[in-house]
């Protein structure tokens, strides 16, 4: 999990700005546009929406009652301490101590759901699922970094992509930083060889 810290502090920063003019070989600049996002898990949850939960549904928004026939079990786990803890409910009400295992969950640690059920089908034999999830609660203080967004207001300006016959062209960049072994880097399409 802790390579989740990692990613959440992978950052993304796409410049645009550079344009070509149609009418002759003259380049124009446009306002040069940036954001910096932060890159969440799948599945994540603000403390105060975590504090308000009362369903399995206040956790997992693509989570259907309708699927349920009959519940068997449900199970939450959380790191407590270092330790892996458990709270059964017998349906996907809450249960204060499931409630309270999930507030008091070690920070940056994922929090489990696994319900054992019985799905609503038409079917003759109707075998027990299990639908089964991790989330983790989003930490309280998220500001952008100001520091990276000063370096950037600050930054030369920048001369646009150029062929050999001086026509400049728009390219689009981007700026990472975190963990750039993780699997979301390939999003990007970035191209890491040496030659151009």
């Amino acid at each position: 999990m802790k390579n989740a810290l990692l990613i959440v502090a992978f950052l993304h920063l796409v410049l645009l700005g550079f344009s070509q003019e149609t009418s002759a070989d003259v380049f124009v600049a446009s306002e040069l546009e940036y954001e910096v996002n932060t890159v969440y898990p799948s599945l994540s949850i603000s403390k105060t929406k975590l504090e308000e939960a009362y369903t399995i549904v206040d956790l997992h928004p693509h989570y259907k009652p309708s699927w349920i026939r009959k519940f068997i079990s449900v199970e939450i786990s959380a790191s407590y301490q270092g330790e892996i803890k458990k709270a059964v409910g017998k349906d996907d009400t809450l249960t204060k101590a499931q409630k309270d295992l999930m507030h008091r969950a070690d920070i940056d640690t994922d929090i489990a759901v696994k319900m054992h059920y019985i799905p609503e089908n038409s079917l003759t034999n109707n075998e027990p699922k299990v639908f089964d999830f991790k989330f983790i609660v989003n930490p309280d203080n998220e500001k952008i970094n100001t520091l990276l967004l000063e370096a950037i207001q600050t930054m030369p300006c920048w001369k646009p992509a150029e062929y050999a016959n001086g026509t400049k062209v728009k390219q689009e960049l981007a700026l990472t930083v975190g963990n750039h072994k993780s699997c979301v880097i390939n999003l990007l399409n970035l191209r890491r060889d040496s030659s151009k």
